[in-house]
């Protein structure tokens, strides 16, 4: 039988990607993951979370203030107060090289007991995205 570390959403010891189009809140579905994780509540209502587990969350985008006001708003959404989760959501905002943020997590993850990590890639720069004519 599967073990899921959340029922129909995270299957135990295995990974998950999310990915789609550009601006598809896909930034804010994994946030609403690493609180509903940390703090014990069901992820947006939906997928209940049967035992908190601690997050580390590598913020590849937008920063440290961005990325807290984010947070706060989404535990306020969950019913959670952002300082109960202090010991359980451990966010790494330093721009690491690729390198170190794919392959070099091993050391975070020795350092800081996550049931959880969260990577999230920086999105290429606007030109990268943008098609060109054929």
């Amino acid at each position: 039988m599967t073990q899921h570390t959340v029922r129909r959403l995270l299957v135990r010891d295995s990974y998950g990607q999310d990915s789609g189009e550009l601006k598809t809140l896909k930034s804010y579905f994994g946030l609403a993951r690493i609180v509903g994780l940390a703090a014990g509540v069901p992820i947006l209502g939906q997928w209940p979370v049967p035992e908190r587990r601690r997050v580390l969350a590598y913020v590849a985008e937008g920063g440290r203030k961005p990325w807290t006001r984010r947070f706060i708003r989404m535990c306020e959404a969950h019913g959670v107060d952002p300082a109960d989760l202090n010991d359980w959501v451990t966010p790494i905002f330093e721009l690491l090289g690729h390198d170190v943020a794919v392959w070099g997590m091993g050391a975070f993850v020795a350092a800081i007991p996550a049931g959880i990590i969260r990577i999230e890639q920086p999105a290429p720069p606007l030109a990268a995205r943008r098609t060109k004519p054929a």
